[in-house]
């Protein structure tokens, strides 16, 4: 649900609602009934909220949940005059109480607040979150702010309690004790929240502060708060000086399994940093999903990774050099361009709107890693080097291939997530417990992408197929010569999930016929007369992939434990090895290896 919108609910169903209850539905439903369901109303908002849209039960909800059951039994205590100030100053005291209970026992509640707002997704991150807290500055901040939250709820108590004994004058069970309480909840429900809210921002503020202090400097103003502890925990075991200049930089040898765009990245910027490397490939060639093909048509066509997701400053920002002039052509789509939906065996058809991807021209995300990233570390590169085996129970690591042994300080595994699950490289020591429990669980959809020529262009410019549910994965065709310095009408299917087992079930002349047969039912049958070729990519069938990226709807948390490192020694960097905040493309590849790194350097 959106922001806005919650918003404007909180407020109708905790305040207008209720007063409009008490003051105008007290003949309908009586003044008993009046009461109790404006008493309610708020409880079973709150309730719905935590049960069927939040779904969230942590430290804060369960709280708020417990005040909102708690309120809702005290519904039914009919009392009036100085029984009722007291009972209407309930969550004022439950504060009080429970804040300042914590301060007694020496255990802040916004201790336990503030770690649940910063979401930790592993032992690990609470084990580093929990040693933050305890830096003194910000142990003062959690108590300083845990002491005004409850200064500030006993002061509404007080004026709360006022305010009922002064208007509230009318006994219990008539109308006008319900319109005296609808007055005072006019006032108290807007009034008593902003000296609430004003006090909560200010601990956050004293809060915020006193963290960032211990946290590393943001170099590009990118990283989210768990890089940055991931960081901190690094300068702390290397050594760092207390005015936060690192005694030691990194000066050893790394691995990097894999020269896909995260190892290519990784490769990239150790070589900037000029720290020792190889780059080990399982395959013949680089790219990894970026796999392109420039044969089959008179532009390159996108095997794997096909759009850019990002601002165009991410190039210039992989490239991480300021003397380098990047340019790489791309276009934007327009909002006029035509667009299809098919749902329910019907094609409908509408401009394309706001649609934020941008595509290459003459040219791939491969082509601008050949040429701004590779030539720099293409030397270290080591080909048909699989790797199996990872020993990094020593001081350093040993990475064993089939035919070789290499050992390094540290490696960086950048490995599809397939490739772990099925234990084709083992680790010694073993992962721990909670990574394998990511990796195994971890959802890394199937996909397949088809580039099919016709003689005539007949559909529009992107095609959407309506996907039930959700996590089933996607399947668009979309029109691969948009943009491009061609005459060729080449149209695109890209198909990933459960959505694209109609396709990926297929190969050769079955797969072909299953695609013009539903082009020609979506577009009357033109498919089949204009078609002249096709090229398909399985990624399944790609053995060093076996698959196409991790699932849209993947847990955030998840995905957090998946790009965490191991004992210091091995990192992890790729689209399915990120902090969380987002993943399943080419730029979030490049900056979890920019993190592995800067994790490693520092």
């Amino acid at each position: 649900m959106q922001r806005g919108i919650k918003l404007v609910l909180d407020i109708a169903a905790g305040t207008v609602i209720p007063i409009l209850i008490l003051t105008y539905l007290n003949e309908q439903l009586g003044t008993v009934g009046a009461y109790v369901a404006a008493a309610l109303v708020p409880v079973t908002w709150v309730l719905l909220d935590l049960f069927l849209i939040t779904k969230r039960f942590n430290v804060i909800t369960s709280y708020i949940g417990a005040a909102a059951i708690a309120n809702g039994l005290l519904a039914f205590w009919f009392v009036d005059g100085l029984r009722f100030a007291l009972k209407d100053s309930f969550g004022s005291f439950l504060t009080v109480v429970v804040f300042g209970g914590s301060m007694i026992v020496a255990k802040p509640m916004l201790y336990y607040f503030t770690a649940q707002a910063l979401q930790p997704g592993s032992p690990r991150q609470e084990r580093l979150l929990h040693d933050l807290f305890q830096e003194p500055n910000v142990a003062r901040a959690i108590a300083g702010g845990t002491l005004l939250m409850v200064a500030i709820n006993a002061l509404a108590i007080v004026v709360n309690v006022s305010l009922n004994l002064r208007i509230v004058t009318a006994g219990f069970g008539t109308t006008l004790f319900n319109q005296q309480v609808a007055q005072v909840n006019a006032i108290t429900r807007i009034v008593l929240t902003i000296p609430a809210n004003i006090g909560l921002i200010v601990a956050i503020v004293m809060i915020r502060r006193a963290v960032t202090q211990h946290l590393p400097e943001d170099e590009d103003d990118e990283s989210d708060f768990w890089e940055l502890m991931e960081l901190r925990q690094t300068d702390r075991q290397s050594g760092t000086r207390s005015d936060g200049v690192a005694a030691q930089r990194f000066s050893g040898r790394v691995i990097i399994v894999g020269a896909g765009a995260a190892g290519l990245s990784a490769a990239y910027l150790l070589q900037q940093q000029n720290v020792e490397f190889h780059v080990l490939e399982a395959s013949s060639d680089y790219g990894g999903r970026m796999k392109a093909n420039d044969r089959f048509t008179d532009f390159p066509l996108a095997l794997g990774a096909q759009w850019l997701t990002a601002d165009t400053e991410v190039f210039a920002k992989i490239v991480n050099d300021t003397s380098v002039t990047v340019h790489v052509p791309t276009t934007g789509y327009r909002a006029d361009d035509s667009y299809g939906r098919w749902k329910r065996g019907r094609l409908h058809r509408d401009n394309l709107g706001s649609f934020d991807y941008r595509t290459f021209v003459n040219g791939t995300w491969l082509d601008f890693y050949r040429q701004y990233i590779l030539p720099s570390v293409s030397d270290q590169v080591v080909y048909n080097a699989a790797v199996n085996a990872i020993d990094y129970s020593g001081d350093g690591v040993r990475v064993r291939t089939q035919d070789a042994e290499y050992t390094a300080d540290v490696v960086i595994v950048t490995a599809p997530l397939p490739l772990l699950r099925s234990r084709t490289i083992t680790f010694t020591p073993a992962l721990p417990d909670h990574k394998l429990h990511a990796i195994d669980k971890a959802v890394v959809w199937d996909g397949i992408k088809v580039f099919l020529e016709f003689s005539e262009r007949f559909y529009p410019t992107y095609t959407d197929f309506h996907v039930t549910p959700k996590t089933a994965g996607h399947v668009n065709y979309f029109d691969a010569a948009y943009g491009q310095q061609t005459a060729k009408h080449v149209l695109g299917l890209f198909a990933v999930g459960q959505a694209a087992q109609r396709y990926t079930t297929l190969r050769g002349d079955a797969l072909q016929g299953a695609i013009l047969d539903e082009l020609d039912t979506l577009f009357d049958r033109r498919a089949t007369p204009s078609y002249v070729q096709h090229i398909a990519q399985h990624w399944s069938d790609a053995p060093y992939s076996r698959g196409a990226y991790l699932a849209d709807h993947q847990n955030w948390r998840t995905v957090r434990t998946l790009g965490e490192p191991v004992a210091n020694k091995v990192y992890f960097a790729g689209d399915a090895y990120t902090s969380g905040d987002d993943w399943g493309n080419v730029p979030d590849a490049a900056q979890s290896a920019r993190l592995a790194v800067r994790r490693i350097v520092r």
